[in-house]
């Protein structure tokens, strides 16, 4: 049983850690470094940059030896069809896991992970209108899904729709929808479809957990010089240029540089950037 109940979780928590978590957890990293203003600064909150340095260095899950066989699962586990799906989704057998998928929607309608997981099988199988309708769908049956971080995959999903009519789109937009300029106000926040989102802040209902959250668990499933992480991971870097410490978020951007290789609109980091940002 235990099992099958990480299985089924593979979608909503790969690869996570304990300590490592983006939830609060004792025992966890201090950072020290610069503030924008030049100052020295401590905070907690060394986690998040842990888990996005060991996910650059992660191959796709598809390619990971180590992805267990589906086919000693019990039937008689209530989401085993859904796990099954989700293991083939990590082996890269996109359309197979879609299939299956649907038919679990079929025989056991209205279940939050069948949704989710089915928006995320579509969206790697390349049709985002109809990804973009089930993790929707996901966020209604569950309005706290996915540590309300769900809102956030709507929204990668509305720039690919953007990207795919307009290519220069992220040119003059973000992803999340945050705008860079208004970053120095430490009370900002956005409305989303699971509510308003504070940029700050290392718990769920922030944007900058959920721009980590998203990010550690795509990195799983897609290919390296991904444009929607690269520019993900520059959304992040703007936050930790505020939230956190200038060395984090020089990190941060050169990853997302490295990522976007070729890609005009992300741009290697100078200190130009930084002092653009300081307050």
């Amino acid at each position: 049983m235990a099992q099958h109940k990480t299985t089924s979780l593979l979608l909503t928590g790969l690869f996570f850690g304990a300590c490592l978590s983006l939830q609060p957890c004792k025992a966890c990293l201090w950072v020290h470094g610069t503030s924008l203003n030049g100052s020295a600064k401590r905070l907690e909150g060394g986690q998040l940059i842990t888990q996005l340095r060991e996910a650059l260095k992660r191959v796709p899950a598809h390619e990971n030896s180590l992805v267990q066989d589906h086919h000693d699962m019990s039937d008689e586990y209530p989401d085993a069809d859904n796990d099954r799906a989700v293991l083939e989704l990590l082996r890269g057998n996109t359309a197979q896991a879609v299939e299956m998928l649907q038919k679990a929607e079929q025989s056991k309608p209205g279940q939050y992970t069948t949704a989710t997981n089915l928006g995320t099988a579509l969206e790697l199988a390349g049709d985002n209108a109809e990804a973009l309708r089930w993790i929707k769908e996901g966020i209604h049956r569950n309005a706290n899904a996915h540590g309300k971080s769900e809102w956030l995959h709507v929204q990668i999903l509305l720039t690919k729709l953007q990207l795919q009519q307009h290519p220069d789109w992220l040119d003059n937009h973000t992803i999340s929808g945050i705008e860079p300029s208004k970053l120095r106000d430490p009370h900002y926040s956005i409305e989303t479809v699971q509510g308003v989102q504070s940029v700050y802040g290392q718990n769920e209902g922030s944007i900058r957990y959920s721009i980590g959250h998203q990010l550690i668990e795509r990195m799983s499933l897609v290919k390296p010089r991904d444009i929607i992480v690269a520019q993900l991971l520059r959304e992040l870097a703007q936050i930790e240029m505020h939230f956190g410490t200038i060395e984090q978020a020089t990190e941060i951007f050169a990853s997302s540089w490295k990522l976007s290789h070729g890609v005009s609109w992300v741009s290697q980091p100078t200190s130009v950037h930084f002092d653009s940002w300081r307050a």
